[in-house]
């Protein structure tokens, strides 16, 4: 019974006033209804809106399969990171900044942690 007199005031709210209300005829029970039908009726349709527009970039950002791949990213700090990217079948380790990308070491297939540290410390010092 109390959800047919609920939604009973729903559907009330929702219809047209017809005239003016005056400012005894005021009811705030009614005056809460459409103002919470109203917003749950712009939440849906800013939840469709996103849905829709979500699944359109993301099919939109998949097409283009381009020469180069981010295989990982390592957040180091709030504006730094580090990230492993793959170009035409050759691996880079990619330092980037606020400012600036600099590339670190391009990687070769075998290299190892130790090897890749080694020959980065010979660089640094040269």
């Amino acid at each position: 019974m109390l959800k047919r007199r609920f939604v009973f005031y729903v559907l009330l709210s929702v219809l047209p006033a017809g005239p003016a209300l005056a400012a005894t005829d005021f009811d705030p029970v009614s005056s809460g209804l459409r103002m919470l039908w109203g917003l749950l009726v712009v939440l849906g349709i800013m939840f469709a809106a996103y849905y829709l527009l979500r699944k359109r970039v993301t099919a939109f950002q998949q097409q283009g399969k381009g020469i180069i791949t981010i295989l990982e990213t390592r957040h180091i700090h709030p504006k730094k990171s580090l990230m492993l990217i793959e170009v035409r079948g050759k691996e880079y380790l990619v330092g980037a900044g606020g400012d600036a990308i600099t590339t670190i070491v391009p990687l070769q297939s075998g290299d190892s942690f130790s090897t890749i540290l080694e020959t980065t410390e010979e660089k640094m010092k040269s």
